[in-house]
């Protein structure tokens, strides 16, 4: 069995770089930060002014408008990926897909008895099928309750598939009301 330092350890060596990071993230021109928590940190923290912290999601330089993909009449298809974590607010989707009429869902990551408007995929490893899924959904549903970046935005953004999202994390700002999707 490797041996793994123990919390305590882990927590010192990580207090002993802080200020080194903090010396040269305050000393750079630019600082990159993923959004959300990070940012608030590299400001209020660790002293980096605002005006030099960059968003950059992810890597991904720019995000797509987005547009609805659904024709007046259609069942709206709604896309939801992710696992099976109370923090993701599957349990409250699932408490919406009871409720809510004219909409089908499609949840990749989780296993489930499909239904007539509901269809479980189960882990999908195929970047090409996962492609897929986004790319015939109308909208990606991510109702979570906590988030860092959330991956699944960038990758729906990627394939113009806007989102439904909940106002946590960096979600506010990849999701832009009206532009890449809505923030509930």
């Amino acid at each position: 069995k490797p041996h793994r330092p123990s919390w305590c350890v882990r927590n010192l060596r990580a207090h002993t770089l802080r200020p080194l990071v903090g010396f040269h993230a305050r000393q750079a021109n630019r600082v990159i930060s993923q959004g959300g928590r990070l940012t608030e940190i590299l400001t209020d923290k660790i002293g980096v002014s605002a005006d030099r912290v960059e968003f950059l999601p992810n890597a991904v330089p720019a995000i797509a408008k987005c547009v609805p993909k659904r024709r007046s009449g259609e069942t709206l298809k709604c896309l939801f990926v992710g696992r099976d974590d109370p923090k993701k607010g599957f349990g409250l989707l699932r408490q919406a897909i009871a409720e809510v009429t004219g909409v089908s869902f499609d949840v990749v990551g989780m296993e489930g008895v499909d239904t007539d408007r509901t269809r479980w995929h189960g882990v999908v490893r195929d970047v090409d099928r996962i492609r897929g899924f986004y790319r015939d959904a109308d909208v990606l549903v991510l109702p979570s309750y906590s988030e860092g970046m959330a991956t699944v935005l960038l990758e729906a953004m990627q394939m113009g598939t806007p989102a439904i999202a909940t106002d946590v994390g960096a979600s506010r700002e990849v999701v832009v009301n009206g532009e890449t999707g809505w923030l509930i």
